[in-house]
């Protein structure tokens, strides 16, 4: 078999502003559906680097584009 090259990563062809939109995005959403749960508030954090979610019990942190 001849060596063929690495396949792009999935976003590649996305420009960055809309990828970072776009999971921007999803992390509200998900704020939003699990605080309409009839759960406490999820409080969302934001870092330079990430998206932080918190919970009553748990944390879930979403790595920015």
């Amino acid at each position: 078999m001849a060596d063929l090259p690495a396949p792009p990563p999935p976003d590649a062809a996305v420009p960055l502003a809309q990828q970072y939109a776009r999971a921007e995005r999803l992390v509200a959403q998900l704020q939003a559906q699990w605080s309409a749960a009839g759960a406490p508030p999820v409080e969302r954090i934001e870092t330079h680097i990430s998206w932080v979610l918190l919970t009553a019990t748990e944390a879930y942190k979403f790595k920015k584009p």
